[in-house]
């Protein structure tokens, strides 16, 4: 991890410059993800977790400019995960939350199903260096729901942004079509995107503008 963020920060200080500023996310992963682990074989439980989640906070420390939780998995997790990185440092810090609608159309955390507001106001109430909130959700209207949740939910002048990202099962997402998506986003309200492992440079440049979006194949009209 400290090898990672090193070469991380290495790069963003090279394309660093007057203009612009690349900063470097340290990735924390969820504390609850060994549970399930554990019962496959795996060996390391939630309370070993957090200790590891400690070891890596503490190697990625000296070069990364925000914390991105990811993937949270319930309100407590929320709560624990971001408790670790505020007595690491003030850096800010982003969470990510993999969002559903329950039966009674409510947006919910999809792995533990409470509601997303919850997770959300506890944040901002006790993190002062909250930066960032974003979902994810293979639903277009859970995503545009959930961004307008983040927007009622994060108040006037805060520092948070709010935004929607892609995850690992978006790999079969064209240029073009994740193009569309973050339009959407953008209209909903989202002034930050993620992409994740899946996706290509390519799909990042043309999210940055670096890049014309994919043009439709015209059709081909034969005459005889």
């Amino acid at each position: 991890n400290a090898t990672n963020a090193r070469l991380a920060r290495e790069a963003a200080d090279a394309y660093s410059g007057k203009r612009r500023k690349v900063r470097v996310a340290g990735c924390v992963a969820p504390l609850a993800l060994p549970a399930a682990e554990v019962e496959e074989g795996g060996s390391l439980g939630v309370e070993e977790m957090e200790a590891y989640v400690e070891c890596v906070v503490e190697a990625m420390l000296p070069y990364v400019d925000i914390w991105f939780m990811k993937d949270l998995g319930s309100v407590a997790e929320s709560i624990d995960t971001a408790e670790i990185l505020c007595s690491s440092s003030v850096k800010p810090i982003w969470a990510s939350w993999e969002v559903e609608r329950d039966e009674v159309a409510a947006i919910t955390i999809a792995q533990s199903g409470e509601p997303l507001d919850r997770a959300v106001l506890e944040l901002l109430s006790w993190v002062p260096s909250m930066g960032g909130m974003l979902v994810n959700s293979f639903d277009d209207e859970i995503q545009k729901d959930a961004l307008v949740l983040l927007r009622k939910l994060v108040p006037f002048g805060h520092e948070a942004q709010i935004g929607s990202y892609a995850d690992d099962d978006h790999s079969l997402v064209t240029e073009d079509m994740y193009f569309s998506s973050v339009e959407k986003w953008s209209g909903y309200g989202a002034t930050l995107i993620g992409t994740s492992a899946c996706l290509s440079p390519e799909h990042i440049e043309i999210i940055a503008g670096r890049k014309t979006r994919p043009q439709p194949k015209k059709k081909v009209h034969w005459h005889r």
